[in-house]
């Protein structure tokens, strides 16, 4: 005996099938666009992708034009590349130094070729931090850790420290594996620094020297 009568038959809501298709369709070009334009495979050491990117290891400043699609309608001065590992850039602690002359446009393309998330800015450090770092540079990274303030560590991107180039700056982060190109006017002259704005990175030797000279003029020391 059948309670309740025989089973209704199911309707199709052709509303539901369009969007389920539509978000199909959308994943499905998303995921091929990934593979498409992901230029560095995961899995590619640095020596592959450093190939790919026709730059030597050693020598990562490399006066160029511009190829940068985005940037087509300015005149680039200088290309460079700097590889993010823990702690520093292109295989160093610390970073090689970016020397410039006021006026220049510069691309730089930043690769983490880490295993943790990165990020990148510019900035005119205090007399407080240059002092601090000065003074644990030569300690393993635990014992320089132990000798940093706490306040100085949490502080982003280091106390009394002023942010410079702000086109330059990467704020997102740059995953493992990922890359990420700016490309900015350099609009004044002076000593700075390049780091990992990562809170604590800066001070684990994720930094550099970026110089800036004033065009004509006699170059500036570093700090």
């Amino acid at each position: 005996m059948t309670v309740g009568g025989p089973p209704k038959p199911y309707i199709v809501n052709r509303r539901v099938v369009l969007i389920i298709c539509f978000i199909l369709s959308i994943s499905a070009i998303l995921t091929i666009g990934a593979g498409l334009f992901s230029d560095i495979p995961k899995n590619d050491s640095l020596k592959d992708l450093l190939s790919k990117l026709s730059v030597t290891f050693h020598l990562p400043l490399t006066p160029s034009t511009n190829s940068n699609p985005t940037s087509q309608h300015l005149k680039v001065d200088k290309k460079l590349v700097l590889l993010q590992h823990e702690y520093g850039f292109n295989g160093t602690t610390g970073g090689p130094t970016i020397s410039l002359t006021k006026g220049e446009i510069v691309q730089i393309t930043i690769i983490n070729a880490g295993n943790m998330a990165h990020n990148f800015g510019i900035a005119k450090l205090s007399k407080q931090s240059l002092d601090l770092l000065n003074k644990t540079n030569n300690e393993s990274l635990t014992e320089r850790v132990k000798n940093i303030p706490y306040s100085a560590l949490s502080s982003i991107p280091c106390p009394g420290c002023i942010q410079k180039f702000a086109k330059g700056h990467i704020n997102s982060f740059i995953l493992p594996g990922a890359r990420a190109q700016i490309t900015f006017l350099v609009q004044e002259a002076g000593n700075f620094k390049y780091f990992c704005m990562v809170r604590g990175h800066l001070w684990l030797g994720m930094m550099g020297d970026f110089v800036v000279h004033d065009s004509g003029s006699e170059k500036i020391g570093t700090s």
